[in-house]
């Protein structure tokens, strides 16, 4: 509210705007762990979660150039579509279930993994291509890191340990690489 406040403009308003539909979906989620609601609302919730840090940090760097050229980024599309399905991941093992080691999936959990991995290889050769190296880079440790997450809930389902933690700061770092190399261009250095 201060940021909207002190700075009206159209990205203050939409940082508002996304606080709150991630508030909400934060409490849908709950509904989701509990088996209430359909899994696909936390990787909603994940969705406005990163919409909202990137439109901040978007604030903080005094982006000033096109929203809608800014967030049709085919990386960042990308990356989107990793993080729908990896909070998605998580509602359907309502974070406490394994998914379980396969081959071929053979259940909803497993499947929705399986197409999370799909999406992140995708976004680690996308990043290359396009020539985001550190994106790639930081998409690829990412990538390890929920590797092991994955055998880590496996092993302990309810309690995966601070993998968690250092997955969302990757993945947090990931959508700060693809983002800053669009606000550079918006924003040039002037001498």
């Amino acid at each position: 509210m201060g940021v909207l406040a002190l700075k009206p403009n159209s990205l203050s308003v939409f940082g508002f705007v996304a606080v709150g539909l991630t508030a909400l979906l934060g409490m849908a989620t709950l509904y989701v762990l509990a088996g209430r609601l359909p899994s696909f609302l936390q990787g909603f919730h994940d969705i406005t979660a990163y919409t909202t840090f990137l439109l901040y940090f978007l604030i903080f760097e005094g982006y000033m150039g096109n929203l809608s050229h800014f967030f049709s980024n085919p990386l960042l599309l990308e990356f989107y579509v990793v993080i729908f399905l990896g909070g998605t991941v998580s509602g359907t093992r309502r974070m406490s279930k394994s998914i379980g080691y396969f081959l071929i999936p053979t259940n909803r959990q497993q499947l929705t993994w399986s197409l999370h991995g799909l999406a992140v290889l995708s976004l680690v050769i996308s990043s290359l291509f396009l020539g985001n190296y550190f994106a790639f880079v930081v998409t690829l440790l990412d990538a390890a890191v929920g590797g092991f997450l994955f055998t880590r809930i496996n092993e302990r389902p309810g309690k995966p340990g601070i993998l968690v933690g250092v997955h969302q700061v990757l993945t947090l770092v990931t959508i700060i690489a693809i983002a800053f190399p669009m606000i550079s261009i918006a924003n040039p250095i002037v001498p």
